[in-house]
């Protein structure tokens, strides 16, 4: 009796699992194994990320203490001690052109083309498009596993017709 009572209990639960991921998964099968699939990659990308992080931490040090280093050597009071006036001269001739360059380009941009670029449209609602994007981002997803299903039903229609056509010729 109690034999009875719990594997009537287990198939009640086991359908109200069924029907909890057919609602969440949808009817298919395969956008189960897919959603699934997509979390376990995500996790595997994510591990993955935390690894090298984690594997590359020296590396950061060092650099951070090279940077260091070299913020010292681009201290002006520096580098007006390592460099003579020649060398001063010669760097400012070697430059000359991409500064004469830089010099024409921002003497062509003018305070009135940068406010109105500032306080465009675009610009002042960049969290409500981002928003927007991300809602498209995932309508795309969703039209990408809808046409990826398309194409194994057309794939199984193809079959069986080849298979129909193969009959109808013997």
């Amino acid at each position: 009796m109690k034999e009875e009572n719990s594997d009537q209990m287990l198939s009640g639960l086991e359908a109200r699992i069924t029907a909890l991921e057919n609602r969440i998964f949808g009817d298919e099968i395969r956008s189960k194994t897919q959603q699934q699939r997509k979390v376990v990659e995500e996790l595997v990308q994510i591990n993955g990320q935390l690894q090298r992080g984690i594997s590359n931490r020296e590396t950061v040090i060092s650099l951070m203490k090279k940077i260091e280093e070299m913020m010292e050597y681009l201290d002006l009071e520096e580098s007006s001690q390592i460099l003579g006036g020649e060398a001063k001269g010669n760097a400012v001739l070697v430059a000359e052109p991409i500064i004469r360059q830089m010099h024409s380009i921002v003497k062509g941009i003018s305070l009135d083309h940068v406010h109105q670029a500032i306080n465009s449209e675009p610009i002042r609602n960049v969290t409500a498009l981002s928003g927007q994007l991300a809602q498209l981002k995932i309508v795309q997803l969703e039209q990408e596993e809808r046409y990826r299903d398309l194409c194994t039903k057309i794939d199984e229609v193809e079959e069986v017709l080849n298979i129909l056509g193969l009959a109808m010729g013997r």
